[in-house]
């Protein structure tokens, strides 16, 4: 690999003397995906010496890495080592240089999330009926060249250099391309797919990446992983999760969604949802009901009465906590953030002690049958008031995080409904799904799903700040003070109920 490094350090240097010169002209190149199409006609081994790396490199990085020795960083490792240079005035490798992190200054503009949220979960079932201003109602600009790539990692930039992702992200943000003839295509980019939304319908196309929860990179996962998403869904929302559509290349090379031809891709097709009967939109605006609440209520509890219980062991059901709250303690005590460090240690101490200690406490639920596999993400903005109600976005990619205590998720969607003025909303879906479960929770545990969750909301928040390119970034740092508001509120009164014995 060495003689290939060097074959690859200097054919590259034959197009780019120095540094500098490789960045004036990736500044300068109008489109820049040329020079990585230039790059790959040489047929240098860069996809070879990524996988040695092994770290999920973008072409950018690599070439900087390759051919002029930058360090082989991804781009979270960039983000911690201008972290680690903050504190110190020193890389971790000992150079020395100025690089700012970003870092939320300004209030929090939005209480809510933006299209790009912390996981693809705002898009499916899509709200039409978009505020002037609304981050969720602006369009987002479709990736090219290596802004497209850096949302690739691994091995997935092999798949997405070409013209093929670009070909079909133009085809499906065409007008012409769908059957329904629409008047516009707007376009919504999240972690983890596009949605295409046109007057009646979203289209979602899972991007071909990899995270540390998922790997989207082959055609087939991505099938799988849409079927999944429609199967899941259809339990809570029927009539919004209509089907998987092909993406497919015809004889002449041409793309059209759905007919005879190969699958390049597949997509989700999805009913469109007013976002006026969205349980967060109403309850901002105070046009939700008790009545409107109710109903949906009962359509969440009916569909934890009906689950059939989930077949999980004691020690991996518990896992899941003890792996959270380690992650929500390695995030949250980065002192890059600003975050009060005091407050998340007494708030993560306080739920670590319950897991502890209270170890039977938090395994009544799955001993008495009522851990299910249920909807993973419930939050306000899932939640259609309309008829027939609904509940939309499950996370479909782990089924481990779906195998859950109804009142953990019950627990979360009170508490987002509170952060949004509407605690009775909150309570009104407890007393119905305790009515159909026929139980409470205990008021400890209750209170810890409640912190936990907080705290779970808390470190997704800010994570933001990791992107390469993080969305709004001066919104995410007050949201997670929130968040953290949230679970010491929570945590407090855990510690004040009285333990039974």
């Amino acid at each position: 690999m060495l003689c290939l490094r060097d074959f690859t350090r200097k054919a590259l240097r034959k197009h780019f003397a120095s540094l500098d010169a490789f960045l004036r002209r990736w500044k300068g190149a109008e489109r820049k995906q040329a020079i990585i199409d230039e790059v790959a006609a040489e047929g240098l081994p860069l996809a070879a010496i990524a996988e040695e790396i092994g770290k999920g490199l973008d072409p950018f990085d690599l070439i900087c890495h390759i051919a002029f020795d930058r360090p082989p960083l991804t781009r979270r490792e960039w983000a911690e080592n201008v972290c680690v240079r903050r504190r110190s005035g020193t890389w971790p490798d000992g150079r020395e240089g100025s690089l700012i992190p970003v870092k939320a200054q300004e209030t929090d503009r939005s209480r809510r999330g933006d299209w790009a949220g912390d996981r693809d979960n705002r898009a499916s079932g899509a709200r039409t009926d978009r505020r002037p201003g609304d981050a969720r109602s602006r369009p987002c600009r479709l990736p090219t060249g290596p802004s497209m790539m850096r949302t690739m990692p691994g091995k997935a930039m092999q798949d997405c250099a070409g013209t093929d992702l670009a070909r079909k992200l133009a085809v499906l943000r065409s007008p012409a391309s769908y059957p329904e003839a629409p008047r516009a295509v707007e376009v919504r980019e999240t972690h983890m797919s596009w949605v295409f939304l046109t007057d009646g319908f979203a289209w979602k196309l899972k991007k071909p990446v990899r995270h540390p929860f998922l790997d989207y990179r082959r055609l087939e996962q991505r099938r799988h992983f849409c079927e999944e998403e429609l199967r899941l869904n259809r339990r809570l929302a029927p009539d919004v999760y209509l089907d998987v559509v092909p993406l497919v290349r015809r004889p002449d090379g041409a793309l059209m969604l759905g007919g005879a031809g190969e699958a390049v891709d597949w997509l989700v097709r999805m009913r469109r949802l007013p976002a006026s009967l969205m349980l967060d939109v109403a309850l901002e605006h105070g046009t939700a009901t008790p009545v409107a609440v109710a109903r949906a209520a009962d359509h969440l509890a009916s569909f934890y009465a009906s689950a059939p219980p989930a077949a999980a062991g004691e020690e991996p059901y518990l896992d899941r906590f003890h792996h959270e709250i380690t992650l929500n303690r390695q995030t949250l005590h980065d002192g890059a953030y600003g975050l009060p460090h005091e407050a998340a240690a007494r708030v993560l101490d306080t739920l670590e002690g319950f897991l502890g200690e209270e170890r039977d406490a938090l395994l009544v639920p799955l001993r008495a049958g009522r851990v299910v596999e249920g909807h993973g993400d419930l939050r306000p903005e899932h939640v259609f008031l309309g008829e027939p109600p609904a509940v939309i976005d499950c996370l479909e990619f782990d089924p481990k995080l779906r195998l859950l205590d109804p009142f953990e998720e019950v627990a979360f969607l009170a508490m987002e409904c509170r952060m949004l003025g509407g605690s009775w909303a909150g309570a009104a879906f407890l007393r119905h799904v305790a009515g159909a479960l026929r139980t409470r929770p205990g008021a400890r545990l209750f209170a810890f799903y409640t912190g936990f969750r907080a705290c779970l909301r808390a470190r997704l928040s800010i994570a933001h700040l990791q992107e390469p390119e993080p969305r709004e970034p001066a919104k995410w740092q007050p949201r997670t003070l929130r968040y953290l508001g949230q679970a010491e509120a929570a945590c407090a009164r855990l510690r004040r109920l009285p333990r039974v014995r």
